[in-house]
């Protein structure tokens, strides 16, 4: 996914958090934001990020073998993100080498070990010491299993269940950080799309991928980082425009 034009500010994630609504809905999260009471919901996740959802329980899948980390690592189970990582950025190809040993034993099996870093760092936010889940490496070895999994539930549960657990050891144990997972950018979209007062602000639409099979946010191009003073004041008053975002998607 080409985000390099549009960032996720965590200062804006951070009021979120502090802005939250304690709810029953385990299927949403609610913020209330200039004087409104908004929830961010999986369709409209879906529309930020164009990533397939369902509208049933998702399927659990046996797990099978993870053969492509045998191939490479000599193991399916206890793989770590950095090792990965590492195996894909080690060997650069000398300039001017003839017949250079490449990493991976053939392009299909480069493109599944990059698949595999990109659901679990960015769609589910892990860190590189985490260890892969055997049951994802086993969706991304199968092209078609891979290409009709649900990626937008998973990540919109995992981001959701962070934000409303973010401040939970803080609060504890007065902690002066904490760590979120899951993929926040959706939520800065979402955010800009409600408010359009602040959107002006920070970031512009760009009118080459303005078209409705560009996901939302990736029309959109940085043009200021939010700072967390100016954030907060805005946050705190109600003279701000509000948009409610109209569901047009589909559900498969």
């Amino acid at each position: 996914m080409a985000m390099k034009n549009f960032q996720c500010s965590m200062k804006l994630v951070h009021c979120l958090c502090l802005s939250r609504i304690f709810t029953n809905d385990q299927d949403s999260i609610s913020f209330k934001i200039f004087g409104h009471e908004v929830s961010f919901t999986l369709e409209d996740f879906h529309i930020m990020c164009g990533l397939r959802i369902i509208a049933h329980n998702i399927e659990k899948l046996i797990n099978q073998e993870n053969n492509i980390l045998k191939r490479y690592f000599g193991k399916s189970k206890g793989v770590t993100l950095k090792d990965i990582q590492s195996f894909m950025t080690r060997n650069e190809i000398p300039k001017n080498a003839v017949n250079h040993a490449h990493v991976c034993e053939s392009d299909d099996d480069a493109i599944k070990l990059m698949e595999i870093l990109v659901v679990e760092s960015i769609l589910f936010g892990k860190n590189t010491e985490s260890c892969e889940m055997e049951e994802y490496t086993s969706i991304v070895e199968d092209d078609k299993v891979c290409a009709e999994y649900p990626w937008g539930n998973m990540a919109y549960e995992k981001l959701i269940y962070s934000l409303k657990h973010a401040l939970d050891k803080q609060n504890k144990l007065h902690t002066t950080e904490y760590k979120l997972g899951g993929f926040p950018y959706p939520l800065c979209a979402w955010f800009y799309e409600c408010f359009p007062d602040v959107r002006e602000r920070y970031i512009r639409e760009d009118e080459y991928l303005d078209t409705p099979q560009v996901p939302r946010m990736l029309c959109y191009v940085c043009v200021g980082e939010p700072k967390f003073a100016e954030l907060y004041y805005m946050f705190s008053t109600h003279e701000v425009t509000f948009f409610c975002l109209c569901v047009n998607m589909l559900m498969y």
